[in-house]
């Protein structure tokens, strides 16, 4: 399986196992302190194995057990303070395709493990089973989502949202956020059409939530004129726009979006990661407040949020985290913000879409090269002599108006390669730099 701060993923069948999910529930259970633990899943087929075999692992650690069922990541976040939990197990692969899934493991304040205790969740050899004569309860099942979209339609203003009666296109991939999204889009008062919204956990396309993806989208907001489409991924924490002329945005204006909306009405410091779009650092500039860059992962940058009480933040996947709501990417809650920031500007998407800064970001990957890291350094420093070089993930250049940036995958067993600069020839060429200098 491939392990890292945002959980642990597999092929099914391969690598993840129900043996290898017991595994790791039981020194999940081992690791966190006494108290229950939530359990919820999105919708792959394999997730009910998932299921059965954590509740074991954390039954036998001695943990009651909340069955949250089939509902988004960013809801069982929610649910974890608002419960008092323990903490929480999520069954999910996110954006990996139906082959994939995995586990994210979550602390009694919603937010990812840290790299500490992460790493000994990761170590079997700590796991420990409790006195088998002590019987626990079995799951006792709990329905969240009324409260969590209850606790969402409060961080917005509900009756501007309504009187606009928008019409929105939505793709949730067959995913977590089927009922989600749909309930509350209808909630704030849109016209509200569906695509692949059906509980089967077989994906219609590629899942994550990127331009390329999001052809049927595209053109069911065509035929339907309506204002905005949304397309999901299978967990709910990211999210991606089609304007209403159907073509599909950059999944970076997300947040984009997000940040010029609460900066304009509330300033104050912003967190993003080191993958994220200069068009956030631009705004941030443009309203006076510090902006901040993590490590990629929703675990740095909720920590480094709560730590400077950031107004808004998140990563360029589409991934907006507002504190206001709880620290952790929600796609659902960005639906919210983005909504109002029509309604209260009263223009088109596309328009929006243009006003805002730009920049061009290209993104590519590759095979994990067969040196080691201080040789990628060493060739980067020579081929980049004038940047700045940050070695915080990766290693990462950066000059006045561009960056570049290689990385090591959280979720795949591959190189990440992103270059950004003012013209999309400018950030392709230095794309084809780096695979040329690191010969990838």
């Amino acid at each position: 399986m491939i392990k890292g701060i945002s959980g642990a993923r597999g092929k099914v069948g391969i690598d993840f196992t129900a043996e290898a999910c017991l595994q790791l529930a039981r020194s999940f259970g081992t690791v966190i302190g006494k108290g229950k633990v939530l359990v919820g899943r999105d919708t792959r087929p394999s997730g009910l194995m998932a299921f059965n075999a954590v509740k074991e692992g954390l039954l036998a650690t001695g943990h009651p057990v909340i069955d949250l069922g089939i509902i988004p990541t960013p809801a069982i976040e929610f649910a974890v303070t608002h419960l008092a939990a323990s903490g929480a197990i999520i069954i999910t692969a996110s954006h990996n395709p139906g082959e994939w899934n995995g586990l994210k493991f979550l602390d009694n304040a919603g937010l990812f493990l840290s790299p500490e205790k992460i790493a000994r969740v990761y170590q079997p050899s700590l796991s420990k089973q409790i006195c088998p004569e002590i019987i626990m309860p079995p799951p006792e099942k709990v329905e969240i989502l009324p409260q969590y979209l209850e606790h969402i339609l409060k961080l917005v203003d509900v009756r501007l949202i309504r009187q606009s009666k928008m019409k929105v296109a939505v793709d949730c991939v067959n995913g977590a956020a089927f009922q989600a999204a749909p309930k509350l889009l209808s909630e704030l008062g849109c016209e509200v059409i569906l695509l692949n919204c059906e509980p089967t956990g077989i994906f219609p396309h590629l899942p994550e939530p990127k331009p390329e993806n999001l052809t049927s989208l595209c053109q069911k907001v065509k035929e339907s004129g309506a204002d905005l489409g949304l397309a999901f991924d299978p967990d709910g924490d990211r999210l991606a726009l089609v304007s209403e002329d159907g073509k599909p945005l950059s999944e970076e204006l997300t947040l984009t979006f997000c940040t010029d909306f609460m900066l304009s009405r509330r300033p104050g410091p912003v967190v993003i990661n080191l993958s994220t779009s200069l068009a956030v650092e631009t705004l941030a500039k443009k309203y006076g407040v510090p902006i901040y860059r993590t490590p990629v992962g929703e675990y740095h940058v909720a920590k480094k949020m709560l730590e400077i009480s950031a107004v808004i933040g998140g990563e360029g996947n589409g991934g907006v985290i507002y504190p206001d709501g709880h620290p952790g990417r929600d796609g659902l809650i960005g639906t919210a913000l983005i909504l109002e920031y029509i309604c209260r500007t009263g223009k088109k998407v596309s328009r929006l879409a243009k006003e805002l800064p730009s920049y061009f970001l290209v993104k590519d990957k590759a095979a994990l090269p067969d040196y080691p890291k201080p040789e990628m350094e060493k060739r980067i420093k020579t081929a980049f002599p004038e940047a700045a070089l940050d070695c915080q993930d990766g290693f990462r250049i950066a000059g006045e108006d561009w960056w570049c940036q290689v990385r090591f995958s959280n979720t795949e067993p591959i190189i990440r390669i992103f270059s950004e600069a003012a013209s999309e020839k400018e950030a392709g060429n230095r794309i084809a730099l780096l695979r040329k200098v690191l010969s990838i």
